[in-house]
């Protein structure tokens, strides 16, 4: 390896050292800039292209101080070492939905700034609503009315196609929770956008759609006024169901399956759901002998 390309290498090992405090493993290739931007938070990008820059100098300094030895003992370490971070540790899923973990999905969901593309035809935004019932942590459901033209019949998180009017994808979400399901925008706190791999999902749905993960503060199922021309029922799962891996079915080269619910989750309300639950919401599986859910909540229709 030439000196240029062993600095190289060193800046770009230096620059995966610091973004190994992320809960990402690395791919096996050779780590580029563009599949950084792509997968980690502005403050972690930052942070390592400091350290980037501090290795370059270095580096440049001791070259041309012909001091190669010195030189060769920086860019040793650097060689051919795989950047791997253990699993984070996971919360108890009482304290899963809890105002410190709710920061902590918070930050982990913090991505540079999106901003809707205007270019784009087919946009479209879900939302994944967190929710607490009697004191244990549930996510919300509907299923979809059977007068939609498209999907009708099927589970999904409430959603919809961008509009003129929304100023940025939370907006889209917010609205959409309000005509569908009756929740007020100021009951819903907007956590972040869920970061998926955006080519899966154009391949599911054919269309733009990027989920954003929310919490409702006050979730009162009895004052929900469900939109019976796009929603035909609502219905929630206990968290401690969904984070039970004997539940889902993962066959390959297709999307996730839950099967303890009352309904089947799958297609694309099933994958952004599986990468939330073991990349965001990381709780502890907790009772793995809890009964799957066998009742559909019910709400007011009008």
């Amino acid at each position: 390896m030439s000196r240029v390309k062993a600095i190289r290498s060193a800046a770009a090992t230096s620059l995966s050292r610091h973004l190994s405090t992320k809960a990402v493993k690395l791919p096996e290739y050779p780590v580029d800039t563009s599949y950084l931007v792509s997968h980690y938070t502005a403050p972690a990008l930052a942070a390592a292209f400091s350290d980037r820059e501090q290795t370059l100098r270095r580096c440049a300094q001791l070259l041309a101080e012909g001091d190669l030895d010195q030189l060769s003992q920086l860019l040793t370490p650097f060689r051919g070492q795989a950047v791997v971070r253990d699993k984070p540790p996971t919360t108890p899923l009482d304290d899963a939905f809890s105002t410190r973990h709710l920061d902590r999905i918070k930050k982990r969901l913090n991505r540079l700034p999106r901003q809707i593309a205007k270019m784009s035809h087919k946009r479209a935004a879900v939302v994944i609503p967190l929710c607490t019932i009697d004191g244990a942590p549930h996510v919300i459901f509907t299923l979809r009315s059977s007068h939609m033209r498209f999907h009708r019949g099927e589970v999904c998180f409430p959603g919809g196609m961008v509009e003129s009017g929304d100023t940025c994808i939370e907006n889209t979400c917010l609205r959409e929770m309000e005509e569908e399901l009756g929740v007020p925008a100021s009951q819903v706190n907007v956590l972040g956008i869920l970061r998926c791999d955006w080519s899966n999902v154009a391949s599911i749905t054919g269309v733009a759609v990027t989920p954003v993960v929310g919490h409702i503060d006050q979730f009162d199922e009895s004052t929900l006024t469900l939109n019976s021309d796009e929603v035909e029922s609502l219905f929630t799962v206990p968290l401690a169901l969904l984070v039970q891996d004997k539940y889902w079915i993962r066959p390959n080269n297709a999307t996730p399956v839950f099967t303890a619910g009352p309904h089947l989750i799958w297609g694309l309300t099933a994958y952004v759901l599986d990468i939330c639950i073991r990349e965001v919401l990381l709780v502890e599986e907790g009772d793995k002998d809890t009964a799957p859910a066998t009742t559909t909540p019910t709400a007011q229709i009008v």
